[in-house]
């Protein structure tokens, strides 16, 4: 039976294996090491794995697996733990199908900088990926457990996709694919692209001023605070910004500025915008995102009126 593997970099487990279902479970290293199995050089380093023991065949892709089998595939566990972990980028091999766990070779693929101000950060980011033993991210019980639960929702929609796409939310569904495309591409302004295509379809029904609607609803979903909102919303305006001058083809680079698209903090923040606004709007439908919004806005504190001082 083929072995179906992710291998996660960065993070760890307290154990040596974590069962999510009948056919996943996480691994950890230690239980390599302890069965005496033999890694190739290529991924020693990684800490932990994503493991199915799904039969998937030879020629199959994600979009022609059947609903009884999609209960193993490894990438909606790594989605599910990218949208619910956005303190750190999680760093994970491509998916892997082999013989046995001896035929495990996976090279780990250096992140697409396309910054030359940030080349040499870039850089040493890389280089400290491979010291895994000092980067590592240690996830408990209670962390997997919530994974899990978001996990068993995310493969329910791609269920129900095929079984009854009319009661599926294809604006979430869409907005889901833009974040994975983001965390695959991350720290360039493709992401930018990616965020706020997915802020545009998933919170605004009309074309009209579509970008400070995404922004301004984007706001009030992701934070209760004044503060917050008002910082989510600035980072989405200026995302939109971004996008614009894209479209249009203008040259950032000549601007008398830096473009913020350039520093990897600002794609980290808009990322987790996204992943925030995903996992509060996760099983509403369309209308009953839309009812949300509308209650939210109309039902906002009064205007209060400046009186005149007396003389």
């Amino acid at each position: 039976m083929p072995v179906n593997v992710i291998g996660l970099l960065n993070i760890a487990i307290g154990e040596e294996e974590y069962v999510i279902n009948d056919y996943l479970r996480l691994v950890s290293r230690e239980y390599f090491e302890k069965e005496k199995i033999s890694m190739p050089p290529d991924i020693r380093f990684y800490k932990t794995f994503i493991v199915s023991k799904s039969d998937f065949g030879e020629n199959f892709t994600a979009s022609n697996i059947p609903n009884h089998m999609k209960d193993g595939v490894p990438t909606y566990f790594l989605w599910a733990m990218k949208l619910y972990i956005t303190r750190f980028n999680i760093v994970n091999s491509e998916w892997f199908a082999g013989e046995t766990y001896e035929t495990l070779k996976e090279i780990m693929a250096k992140t697409d900088y396309s910054v030359s101000v940030t080349a040499g950060a870039a850089d040493d980011d890389w280089v400290r990926n491979f010291k895994i033993d000092e980067i590592v991210h240690e996830l408990d019980q209670a962390i997997l457990g919530e994974i899990t639960e978001l996990y068993k929702r995310i493969v329910d929609i791609y269920k129900n996709q095929d079984k009854s796409p009319e009661d599926t939310n294809l604006h979430w569904l869409y907005s889901f694919t833009k974040f994975q495309e983001c965390c695959s591409h991350p720290y360039t302004r493709h992401s930018v692209t990616y965020i706020t295509s997915a802020m545009e379809f998933l919170l605004v029904n009309s074309s009209n001023e579509s970008d400070f609607r995404a922004a301004y609803y984007a706001a009030l979903i992701y934070a209760d605070e004044f503060e917050d909102r008002l910082t989510c919303f600035n980072f989405l305006k200026w995302a939109f910004s971004v996008r614009e001058k894209l479209a249009r083809g203008s040259v950032l680079d000549l601007k008398p500025f830096v473009d913020k698209s350039q520093i990897p903090e600002n794609i980290h923040k808009l990322k987790e915008i996204l992943a925030v606004v995903l996992l509060k709007t996760l099983g509403l439908t369309n209308r009953e995102l839309q009812d949300q919004i509308n209650g939210m806005i109309f039902h906002c504190p009064r205007f209060i009126q400046k009186k005149e001082v007396q003389a």
